[in-house]
């Protein structure tokens, strides 16, 4: 299944199409402050969300699709261990403290203020890393672009020997472009 996904990645960054006004500058910085909404995970009661900060690197190419690198890290609040109990064996797993990301993909842009993005990579928390899977959804509500919001979900199969159970959440975030 990764492997669709890396091939899928390298499609849409070669995709030729007709530029849309490529500017002057070829990469654009957007630093963003975000919230987070757990939706599933094995320990959902203990962390139901979190607040990070999170950098955007957006590529001014002449491709229809125009790569881009996320950087992130959220932190999480709750207690941080649980106790699993399943036919005689116990389990002891610590909760998400910390979970840092770093993404890279494809932004397709829709219009002037709406764009859309698929980006894959690694998420590490408990101490590894996992790989994670992010579309977004980016919206400028100026005409120069100078901030953004964007509405996140990030899924991380993150199948541990005793759950089994992946790893789901909502970010929305608000960004300003340090490039303008």
């Amino acid at each position: 299944m990764k492997k669709i996904y890396i091939i899928l990645l390298i499609t849409f960054l070669f995709c030729q199409k007709s530029p849309a006004q490529v500017k002057d500058r070829k990469v654009y910085y957007f630093l963003s402050v975000q919230a987070d909404k757990t939706l599933y995970d094995y320990t959902i009661k203990k962390n139901k969300g979190g607040a990070g900060l999170g950098l955007q690197l957006n590529f001014q190419t002449k491709t229809f699709f125009k790569p881009i690198i996320e950087l992130n890290v959220d932190g999480v609040g709750g207690p941080k261990e649980s106790i699993f109990f399943s036919g005689g064996n116990t389990s002891v797993h610590e909760s998400k403290s910390m979970i840092s990301s770093t993404f890279i993909g494809s932004i397709f842009i829709l219009n002037k203020h709406l764009s859309s993005s698929l980006t894959l990579g690694s998420s590490f928390f408990s101490n590894k890393a996992h790989f994670g899977i992010r579309p977004s959804l980016i919206y400028y509500p100026s005409k120069n672009q100078k901030w953004n919001t964007k509405l996140s979900f990030t899924h991380v199969p993150f199948k541990d020997e005793f759950t089994h159970q992946d790893f789901g959440y909502l970010s929305f975030s608000v960004g300003i472009n340090l490039s303008k």
